[in-house]
């Protein structure tokens, strides 16, 4: 049985995919679980003849119980390629769930997974490295291609404000690790949950790892791996709903859980008031109409404390 997994979601770049798909097959004793989120027929057909080609398990979400028994009886069978189709999409969060919630029954703490988005370029010997770290959570060196750089946003996160501090004494001793990959261990599952569905889209990782760390744990940097993330291929950014989700997210994390927990209140109004004049600043001389509704739809629902997919 294999215990070492590679989770992917798509959403109408089931091409891109299958090459990561097809890439990791090399990989011995590593399975690969495809989640499509209520992509476009076409692009999910793309998916039905790559996991016949691979002789892999095809289910959809329309009969959850029986799912799971032939997913844990093809896990213990030895099976490596999982296509489960979702028909309505769920998110950054619920995608990757579906395949963690999934494994987990059947593997365990001996269950090994790594959260990957489709925009990343990884070699097979970082995947490895990153699925054998002895680490419960891990996240390797992300190259943004944005930025043109390595980041580090997300290393020093405030879990009082939601917001970065700028400051990293210790590159062993992060808040938190990039979203677009990370390890996490069927132990760390069981210890701190799964991922926070309600955001469906950004800032799930601030919302997660403030509960590892209230609970003990804390991811690891793992500097000497190093992938690179492309972005945009899912949702553009600058957007509407780049912006919607990143502006409301922060807020309703605030007001669900920094809030009410840690009473930073001034520090927090100053910051958030501060980051949207900023960016709508910004975006205003750039024009981008899309991008400043977003912004500002994203605070109202923020403010109106609501959750999951934006209700157009």
């Amino acid at each position: 049985m294999i215990g070492k997994w590679i989770v992917l979601l798509n959403f109408n770049i089931g091409q891109r995919c299958i090459g990561h798909a097809a890439s990791f097959a090399a990989l011995r004793d590593v399975g690969v679980f495809l989640v499509d989120n209520a992509s476009s027929e076409g692009d999910y057909a793309e998916l039905k003849r790559a996991s016949a080609d691979s002789a892999g398990l095809l289910v959809e979400s329309n009969d959850k119980a029986g799912n799971q028994e032939q997913i844990e009886a093809y896990v213990r069978d030895g099976g490596r390629f999982v296509v489960y189709r979702n028909h309505v999409n769920l998110g950054w969060s619920g995608g990757n769930n579906t395949a963690l919630r999934s494994l987990t029954p059947v593997l365990g703490d001996r269950g090994q997974f790594l959260v990957m988005n489709p925009d990343v370029v990884i070699a097979n010997d970082a995947a490895l490295q990153l699925l054998e770290h002895e680490a419960q959570i891990c996240g390797p060196a992300v190259y943004e291609h944005y930025m043109k750089g390595i980041s580090k946003y997300g290393h020093d996160v405030d879990f009082a404000t939601g917001f970065g501090t700028g400051r990293i004494n210790e590159p062993e001793r992060i808040s938190c690790i990039a979203g677009c990959c990370f390890k996490i261990a069927g132990r760390a599952l069981r210890l701190y949950g799964f991922l926070p569905d309600e955001n469906f889209l950004y800032d799930e990782e601030i919302k997660y790892f403030e509960r590892v760390n209230r609970l003990g744990g804390s991811p690891v940097y793992v500097p000497e791996v190093r992938i690179e993330h492309i972005g945009s291929l899912m949702v553009r950014k600058r957007s509407f709903i780049y912006f919607y989700y990143i502006f409301r997210n922060r807020l309703t994390y605030f007001k669900e859980i920094a809030g009410p927990r840690y009473g930073r209140y001034a520090r927090f109004t100053g910051l958030y008031a501060s980051w949207c004049l900023g960016v709508a600043y910004a975006n205003l001389k750039l024009r981008n109409w899309d991008g400043l509704r977003g912004i500002a739809r994203g605070v109202w629902d923020g403010l109106r404390g609501l959750s999951g997919p934006i209700v157009r």
